[in-house]
């Protein structure tokens, strides 16, 4: 079988903070524009029912940051050039969704 590679990202439920602390909540088409975008480049997507929680500190200022985002995962075959073209997703993503970051991550896996 060709190689192939696992993308997992996770989307945030509520945008960053403004300068109040306030956050608001991402709406519902942004996650069902990116589905649809995943499925029309990719043919396939899973999505955890359930949100992860997490806590990160953004190294640029150490502000401490409680998240709540959707895992969204895909296989593909592995192709030259994924790399950049994650990146400048990844880009995007930040945009649309407002975020400082967005936790992004790709790893080699074998289908049996």
């Amino acid at each position: 079988m060709p190689p192939k590679i696992r993308i997992e990202l996770l989307l945030p439920t509520h945008y960053n903070p403004d300068e109040q602390g306030n956050r608001e909540s991402v709406e519902l088409r942004k996650f069902r524009l990116v589905k649809n975008e995943i499925v029309d480049k990719f043919k396939a997507l899973s999505v955890h029912p359930y949100t992860i929680k997490g806590t990160w500190v953004n190294p640029k200022n150490g502000k401490v940051f409680y998240d709540e985002c959707y895992k969204y995962e895909v296989v593909i075959n592995y192709r030259e050039g994924i790399e950049e073209e994650l990146s400048k997703w990844k880009e995007r993503l930040k945009e649309l969704f407002v975020q400082f970051e967005i936790f992004m991550t790709f790893c080699d896996i074998y289908q049996v």
